[in-house]
């Protein structure tokens, strides 16, 4: 996955049209109350997509993608493909964050950071409570149900709790040299 490519800090794992990393079933992400996941994502070229899932498909899925329509989407698909979106399609590194409150009301259940600022979603279908129930699904960084990554991925990090908005602009803010140092907080 490595081909020589500068990572947001070092390497990062870059993705050339059908290869990706297999984290397996991490079945802390299955029916879930609360999950936060952070990533620094890039496309390489505008409309490629940039990949990060853990379910089967359109309706049993949580993800973050950079899609080929030129969006950024933020997925908790439990059974009724709910997801926000932005419209977001350089060739720039973004720091991306999903968080997830299922005990939230309406969309603020889900909610999308980039580059530590709230972005202001535009939504689809409705958000559950709970992530869907993934059991024996894997947790894929640069593939989605037979889509694949072409562009870069960093510093993947995964949290038991919805990340706060101070929380999150700390990890957009941490230097290198301080990126793996704890952040605090529970739901």
């Amino acid at each position: 996955w490595y081909n020589g490519r500068n990572g947001k800090y070092n390497a990062s794992l870059y993705f050339d049209d059908n290869d990706y990393v297999n984290a397996g079933d991490i079945s802390q992400m299955n029916s879930a109350t609360y999950l936060s996941i952070s990533a620094w994502m890039k496309r390489d070229v505008a409309n490629n997509k940039v990949i990060i899932q853990k379910g089967t498909g359109s309706t049993s899925q949580v993800v973050i993608d950079f899609w080929s329509d030129g969006s950024l989407y933020f997925e908790n698909d439990n059974g009724g493909d709910g997801y926000g979106g932005i419209a977001l399609n350089d060739t720039n590194w973004h720091h991306v964050v999903l968080v997830f409150d299922g005990t939230q009301s309406g969309n603020n259940k889900l909610k999308g950071y980039v580059d530590g600022k709230l972005a202001s979603l535009s939504y689809t279908g409705t958000i559950q409570a709970t992530t869907p129930n993934m059991s024996g699904q894997n947790f894929y960084i640069g593939r989605s149900a037979g889509s694949y990554s072409d562009g870069q991925i960093d510093d993947v990090k995964l949290f038991s709790y919805p990340l706060t908005a101070a929380q999150v602009k700390t990890l957009y803010n941490q230097g290198s040299a301080t990126r793996f140092g704890p952040i605090s907080g529970t739901p």
